[in-house]
């Protein structure tokens, strides 16, 4: 800040604002805070540096892996540098490593919350996602318009009890990004 002034945060707390949690140390709390919760989809890019699991996914730049204390996992570890374990694979037991560079999102199966870490998540994903969007975006006009075609056509006849709910909630799960 400038010489004299305080942040917000400063004059609310009376002190300076402690820095972000490098994203591996919130990784890693985030993952042990669900595990204790019962199991986890890990969301990783296999083709990162580092990365250890078979072949066969090892290309894969949204591997989806589940961890759960409840597996007994004899070799689990998670600290600083990321997760190991031996997972199976189609029956398989492989040790797999995953660096927290790699891993750029995490699912309850317990609540459905997800953690996403935007800055980690592999650019075909975000392109795969921005073009979902403007899909959904395009078809959700065309209903619009059908829809407000259809009322007009219809609006003297339907008494308003008898229109459809529009906007109806739904159950979508939790989402939440962290920088």
């Amino acid at each position: 800040g400038r010489a004299g002034l305080l942040s917000a945060f400063d004059f609310l707390h009376g002190q300076p604002m402690p820095p972000a949690p490098h994203p591996s140390t919130d990784k890693h709390q985030r993952l042990i805070e669900l595990l204790d919760r019962g199991m986890v989809m890990v969301h990783l890019d296999a083709r990162r540096r580092g990365v250890r699991v078979p072949q066969a996914h090892a290309e894969n730049p949204a591997l989806a892996l589940n961890l759960s204390y409840r597996f007994g996992i004899p070799d689990l570890e998670i600290d600083e540098s990321g997760v190991s374990a031996s997972l199976s694979f189609g029956g398989n037991r492989f040790h797999c490593v995953m660096p927290w560079r790699a891993v750029f999102a995490m699912r309850s199966h317990t609540d459905d919350t997800f953690h996403v870490w935007s800055a980690d998540i592999p650019d075909e994903l975000l392109v795969r996602a921005q073009e979902y969007a403007r899909q959904i975006s395009d078809h959700a006009l065309g209903e619009a318009a059908e829809l407000a075609r259809g009322k007009n056509k219809e609006e003297e006849d339907t008494p308003e009890e008898e229109l459809p709910e529009v906007g109806r909630p739904t159950s979508v799960p939790y989402l939440r990004v962290v920088k």
